[in-house]
């Protein structure tokens, strides 16, 4: 019986592991976890943000149409697509980007003034 009760325990173990991929254990937070999914790049992960915002838009557009006396089950959470929105925006690669601009500026300023110069 226990070795049963083993082998039952280590295969449920092992379909933990292959199928519980969605939610990862946040490193920072305990009792929080983190979610991903995958885009082609910085323009995909950009246009999904636009659309996820322009949903907001729409949303709240359409229920000022429609008044306070909509049905709740069909109301989108606004303030949860926002925060989603908020979370995909992809802040330290926006730091990268002002940092290269400001070196790249710079190396073009060094240049003009070489050809000035020379």
């Amino acid at each position: 019986m226990e070795t049963n009760n083993i082998k039952t325990k280590h295969e449920l173990h092992e379909l933990v592991s292959a199928l519980f991929t969605t939610l990862t254990p946040d490193k920072q937070k305990k009792d929080l976890y983190a979610v991903s999914f995958t885009v082609y790049d910085y323009s995909h992960l950009m246009l999904i943000i636009s659309d996820l915002i322009r949903l907001c838009v729409r949303s709240i557009e359409d229920e000022s149409e429609r008044g306070s006396d909509s049905e709740e089950s069909s109301k989108v959470n606004i303030a949860q697509i926002l925060n989603i929105a908020i979370e995909l925006l992809p802040i330290d690669e926006a730091e990268f980007l002002d940092k290269s601009r400001e070196i790249l500026l710079k190396e073009i300023s060094n240049d003009v003034l070489e050809n000035q110069n020379s």
